[in-house]
């Protein structure tokens, strides 16, 4: 992360007091499009936080400094929900990260979208001056080439992760596959590496759902280009996505039938929903059969 940032915002953090707070504080409405993790740093002896956005589109949101905005403010809100209730709120430092065939366009500070045009000149800075002030940082991919992205200061499974995003994924299959092949000594290096087998098995999975490579064909690619055994991993990687994909199915059919029964669906039972595994899912779906109200299908 030490790259995201300014160099003197990055030379005054403390990283050994970098820890992982939590995600998904992206609204529900944009996780199709953003996912997010938010960090805890010390600056100077005073908490901040670091709050890095994943953008997942294709193309450039315009009004995305408005939904980080919103976002922002839901994190500090969730502070405030606190006990002890802070005194102060501390500073958040968003860093949106991008990569995609196309550069980054949007807009990156909310004054640029604010209409100011045709005030009179002794009144636009009071009502400029009245406007929340709100940027955020981008790190852009896009147009940046291999050879830079295999330069930059990032562990390999980060060097990796990357190149996949960028180089790899939403692309035709003889592409991905040439891409990969470029990539495949790395791909040796972070499998030799502690952890290397559940790394394999997360780069396989995210493979099989951006690329238009069935299991075969890059089992096939693991197996002449980086090692034999990885055919096995990338099995692995396969299953625990096709299981995702049933237990996900199951979430939004039950989601349908409690909304169609009960009404809106609160967003904690959506979460409890998400957070459930098959067994859970079945028992529920049995019980709404017979509940007479929400709190019926959930009872323990």
């Amino acid at each position: 992360m030490r790259t995201l940032l300014p160099a003197p915002l990055a030379a005054a953090i403390d990283w050994r007091t970098l820890a992982l707070r939590s995600s998904a504080h992206v609204d529900k409405r944009l996780r199709q499009h953003f996912s997010d993790l938010l960090f805890t740093v010390r600056i100077a002896g005073r908490l901040a936080l670091l709050w890095v956005v994943f953008d997942h589109k294709s193309r450039n949101d315009p009004w995305a400094v408005l939904q980080l905005l919103g976002c922002e403010v839901g994190i500090w809100k969730q502070l405030l929900r606190q006990k002890p209730r802070p005194v102060k709120l501390p500073p958040l430092i968003p860093v949106v990260v991008h990569h995609g065939p196309d550069g980054w366009t949007a807009k990156t500070e909310l004054a640029e979208l604010i209409d100011l045009d045709g005030l009179p000149p002794e009144v636009a800075p009071i009502v400029a001056g009245l406007q929340p002030k709100f940027r955020y940082l981008v790190d852009s991919y896009a147009g940046r080439s291999e050879a830079e992205l295999r330069s930059m200061a990032l562990t390999m499974l980060g060097r990796l992760t990357l190149a996949l995003m960028q180089f790899v994924a939403r692309r035709r299959a003889a592409d991905a596959a040439a891409a990969f092949v470029r990539w495949a000594g790395l791909v040796r290096a972070v499998l030799a590496a502690p952890s290397g087998q559940e790394a394999i098995t997360a780069i396989s999975s995210y493979l099989l759902h951006t690329t238009p490579l069935d299991e075969r064909e890059l089992g096939e690619l693991l197996e002449r280009h980086v090692e034999p055994r990885t055919r096995n991993i990338m099995r692995t990687g396969a299953s625990k996505l096709r299981a995702e994909g049933r237990v996900e199915g199951r979430v939004e059919l039950l989601v349908g039938q409690l909304t169609k029964r009960f009404g809106t669906v609160p967003d904690a039972v959506r979460a409890r929903l998400q957070a459930a595994g098959a067994a859970e899912l079945d028992r529920w779906a049995i019980r709404l059969l017979d509940a007479r109200s929400l709190d019926d299908v959930f009872a323990d």
